[in-house]
Order: C-alpha cells, then sequence, then structure tokens
C-alpha cells in the first residue's frame, strides 16, 4: 500500500451534509430528552449558548492538558469560507488520546442531563447547554467515526481539520458516516411532508402498520383542535429513504470523499 492510502487529512468543508444531518440526529436524541426534564426555558436556550461554547471547548483543553498533551489555542472552525464554531488547536498525539480529548464533551451530556433534572434554579439552563452540546458534538463525532478504525499511529488536530499519520482511511467508516449524515436528513424532510399527506388524506399514514403520522380533529368546548403526531413509522421511512438514496448515489460521494482526503494530503 503507498504512502498516501497510509495517511490522509480530514477537514470540516467536505462533510458539511454529513455533519448537518448527525446535528439533526443528535437535535432529535438529545431534545426529546430535555424535553423530558420539563425545564427547557426562552430565556436559558439565549444564555445558554456562549456558556456551552465555553464549556465544550474547555472539556476538550482540559482533557487534553490531563493526557499530556499541548493545546496552542483557539480557531475559528470554518467549512471552506463559512464559520461554523470555534476549535481549539493541538498538537500531534496518539489516536487513543486524541479520541478521548474529541469525545470529551460527548461523553458530559450524561452528566449536564442529569443535573438538568435536578430542583435547582439553574435546571433550564443546565438543561439548555445540554441540547446544545450534544448538538454541537456532531462535527466531533464525524471526525472520530472516520479516524477511530484507522489505527493512525498519530493525529495533529488543527481544530477544523485533522491530519492523520500512518493510517488507512477505511471505506465502511466513509458509507457509515455519510448514510448517517443522509439519515438526519431525510427525517429533516420525510417529517413535513408525512405531515402534509396525513392532512391531504385526512387521516393517517402507515408503513407495514407503523404509524408514520396522523392528523386528528378533536371537538371541544372552544372549538375543534387538530392535533398532527407523528409514529415510529416516520423514522422508518426516513431509514428506508436514505438507505436507497444511498445505494444510489453513496458511492459516488464516497469516492469523492476518499479521493480528497488523500489528495489533500498528499
Amino acid at each position: 500500500m503507498d504512502l498516501a492510502a497510509r495517511s490522509f487529512h480530514v477537514s470540516l468543508k467536505p462533510l458539511l451534509p454529513q455533519v448537518v444531518g448527525l446535528s439533526l440526529l443528535l437535535l432529535l436524541a438529545s431534545g426529546t430528552s430535555a424535553l423530558t426534564t420539563g425545564n427547557l426555558a426562552p430565556l436559558a436556550l439565549v444564555a445558554a449558548i456562549p456558556i456551552t461554547v465555553a464549556l465544550h471547548e474547555a472539556l476538550h483543553a482540559v482533557t487534553a492538558l490531563a493526557l499530556g498533551a499541548k493545546v496552542s489555542g483557539l480557531t475559528l472552525a470554518k467549512a471552506g469560507r463559512l464559520v461554523v464554531g470555534v476549535g481549539i488547536v493541538l498538537g500531534s498525539m496518539p489516536l487513543r488520546q486524541w479520541l478521548l480529548v474529541t469525545l470529551a464533551p460527548l461523553f458530559s451530556s450524561p452528566i449536564l442531563l442529569i443535573l438538568s433534572r435536578l430542583d435547582t434554579p439553574l435546571a433550564p439552563l443546565l438543561a439548555s447547554t445540554y441540547l446544545y452540546n450534544a448538538v454541537g458534538s456532531a462535527g466531533d463525532l464525524a471526525f472520530a467515526l472516520l479516524v477511530a478504525p484507522s489505527r493512525a499511529a498519530r493525529v495533529i488536530d488543527m481544530g477544523d481539520q485533522l491530519r492523520v499519520e500512518d493510517g488507512e482511511l477505511r471505506l465502511w467508516s466513509l458509507y457509515l458516516l455519510d448514510f448517517l449524515g443522509f439519515f438526519g436528513l431525510a427525517l429533516l424532510f420525510v417529517a413535513p411532508l408525512a405531515l402534509l399527506a396525513a392532512a391531504w388524506t385526512q387521516g393517517r399514514l402507515e408503513l407495514l402498520g407503523l404509524l408514520i403520522a396522523e392528523i386528528s380533529r378533536l371537538q371541544n368546548r372552544d372549538g375543534v383542535t387538530i392535533v398532527a403526531r407523528a409514529g415510529p413509522g416516520l423514522p422508518a421511512a426516513a431509514l428506508l429513504a436514505s438507505a436507497a438514496f444511498e445505494a444510489l448515489t453513496g458511492r459516488r460521494r464516497v469516492t469523492g470523499l476518499r479521493q480528497a482526503f488523500l489528495r489533500h494530503h498528499g
């Protein structure tokens, strides 16, 4: 195997659709959990934005320092010219160490969720921070999905891009990330379409006996209340749609990503 295949470079720009899709999946999972706390509040949602950014990057930095890695500073995380956040610049480190640093904020999410369920004045702020921190970990998770299977010797983290030394970029990890990303995007598009179709048919949509979406009208003293709800058939429909999309177009996208990452490195 040549040197190019044993080293590669990963950046956010080519992965933007997949990272957005992962963000939607994390939003669905964390949003459902956060709503069950009953502590989400508009003011807390606003106040938690700068707090989450600071906490997220601090968790990266503290974990890196605890493991003996060098933290060089902060940088704007960009996908091309689009600024998508901030990131810390790290030195070269072994793969396992890098994975711990990269996933540290995501690993902290259960702790934030538990704290947000406590009956304290900070509960709304903690619930919002939990939500934003989980969603903001999409880029970290995308990088980890690509780099973890590579068995790389070392990873150089520059905030919004990585240089992976002596590691093989696995095709299956690219396919997995691509599928997960477009599954998240499929949920975004399938949900409103399913609700519109249910409203059009004035009933319910099902997939193999599973409820996709239902529109019902409830008569009460104030008139008629329209209730919309989705069922387990909705993610099943999105899963089938994304699987079909991956089968038809995934090979072209994955091949393009692999060539871009190997070419950039070379």
